[in-house]
């Protein structure tokens, strides 16, 4: 082989070995005890979160039966059923109780309204009291529970609706 073609199979043996890396770090990521990743069904209803299942396992194909379930959990945020989380859009920082950050989900499933009304009545069941609603095309809902607070915005799509949910702490009211 020339030098040319040897150094562009090693650059793409470093591509390759890249992605298998970053694609282990993401999964390792789901693994039982890591955040918000893996522990199934059983972890998320006892710690009051919504199980959020992938579609169709890693890279279309059956889970490994040492792979634990595609699936991850949105501890204190219920879930319409069916609906699919953007990661890409998503960001969590924190453990189970205390996270923040933003949390994106499609559902073509349901419309605005119905997803305005299982939020309505979900949220509560979460331990969050619902403290402002704005209605209009693109819907806004505030929560609080303890020192947190959730603003809750449900906006048509094309085939449905899309939630955006962004939790944050609230603003220690010691420092004026």
């Amino acid at each position: 082989m020339s030098q040319r073609r040897l150094k562009s199979t090693a650059a793409t043996r470093r591509l390759v070995v890249g992605a298998s890396l970053a694609a282990a770090l993401a999964l390792g990521a789901c693994a039982p005890g890591a955040g918000f990743g893996g522990g199934g069904q059983d972890r998320a209803a006892a710690q009051g979160g919504t199980p959020i299942a992938s579609q169709g396992g890693v890279g279309g194909q059956a889970p490994q039966a040492e792979m634990p379930p595609d699936m991850m959990s949105l501890p204190s945020l219920p879930v319409p059923p069916g609906a699919e989380v953007l990661l890409g859009d998503t960001v969590i920082i924190g453990d189970d109780e205390t996270w923040t950050g933003q949390v994106v989900m499609t559902t073509s499933n349901y419309s605005l309204v119905q997803v305005v009304e299982f939020m309505r009545r979900q949220m509560p069941d979460y331990g969050w009291t619902e403290t402002a609603i704005v209605r209009s095309k693109r819907t806004s809902i505030t929560y609080v529970r303890d020192e947190r607070f959730a603003t809750v915005r449900i906006m048509p799509n094309q085939s449905g609706a899309e939630i955006d949910i962004v939790v944050a702490p609230l603003r220690n009211r010691s420092r004026g």
